[in-house]
């Protein structure tokens, strides 16, 4: 195994069993994307979910559709070397096409500072005009770093992304979670007695759709545990 894949040997052997295991019931989905998601802060646990699903909400909004994803949330406290804070590393996929721009202008929008100072000005009931509210906006200057908090790669270039969303999986610094997979992945196995809002749901889904079976699957990989991803530890 290559040095660019050191990120997967690391993970303890009975881990990895978990990892694969759970990473071969996410492949059969049509991922689109493979998304790094950053703050520029050292961001609390709770904020940091709160941050991910208004994001997540304002694509769902914007696009009209359900966004699936998977998502991996770790950091590295500073017992464990230098510091990480919290972060996520997501797969994504809808019934249409996601635009990476706005995968990425929405992220910034977010998490920002500009984004921040703005979200403290409400909290304290400050409202900046004219050119107040456009100096406010302008806190980058030219010296700044370019924002790298999100990172949007294609998911056909990250094909252990599964692995790597998970890699934390059973660590005390790491969580994960996932939204749409019973939609997305009919594989999976549905209750017997829906109640009436999951049927609506999947009426919905299925209008979108367009048809009734699954044709939006990708084929069953055989690649769980077989490193093919350019991601770095």
């Amino acid at each position: 195994m290559s040095e660019k894949h050191l990120w997967y040997n690391l993970i303890p052997e009975r881990d990895r069993l978990v990892v694969d295991a759970a990473a071969k019931w996410f492949r059969p989905v049509a991922w689109q994307w493979f998304i790094t998601l950053t703050f520029p802060w050292n961001v609390r646990s709770e904020t940091a979910d709160a941050k991910l699903k208004e994001w997540l909400n304002i694509i769902e909004r914007t696009l009209r559709t359900q966004i699936c994803f998977v998502a991996g949330k770790e950091r590295k406290p500073r017992s464990h070397g230098m510091e990480v804070p919290w972060h996520f590393h997501l797969l994504v996929t809808s019934m249409v096409d996601i635009p990476k721009m706005l995968v990425e202008d929405t992220w910034r929008d977010l998490v920002s500072r500009p984004a921040r100072r703005r979200q403290e000005d409400d909290a304290a009931g400050v409202r900046l005009v004219g050119e107040d509210a456009l100096a406010s906006d302008n806190v980058l200057g030219d010296d700044d770093p370019e924002d790298d908090s999100v990172v949007v790669e294609s998911y056909k270039h990250n094909c252990l992304g599964p692995e790597y969303c998970l890699k934390s999986i059973n660590d005390c610094n790491g969580d994960w979670s996932f939204r749409w997979l019973e939609l997305f992945n009919p594989r999976i196995k549905q209750t017997s007695f829906p109640n009436h809002t999951k049927n609506r749901t999947r009426a919905r889904f299925a209008t979108q759709q367009g048809e009734n079976r699954p044709a939006y699957l990708a084929p069953i990989s055989n690649t769980a545990g077989r490193p093919c991803s350019n991601r770095q530890a």
